[in-house]
């Protein structure tokens, strides 16, 4: 998890390196990680918008 972070943030010249390492691995984990993100990127805004409505009733 701490190489998929680093490489995320990074760009691709430290992707590119850890690529030749383990490619079919690192892909996977890189795939995992950004749906995880994407998962509680939506889980928040949906929260959001629940905590909005009950407010604004």
């Amino acid at each position: 998890m701490v190489l998929v972070k680093m490489v995320d943030s990074e760009g691709r010249m430290s992707r590119v390196s850890v690529a030749n390492n383990e490619s079919a691995s690192f892909n996977l984990s890189n795939i995992l990680y950004m749906s995880t993100c994407l998962l509680m990127l939506f889980a928040v805004g949906f929260g959001n918008l629940g905590l909005y409505e009950i407010l604004t009733k």
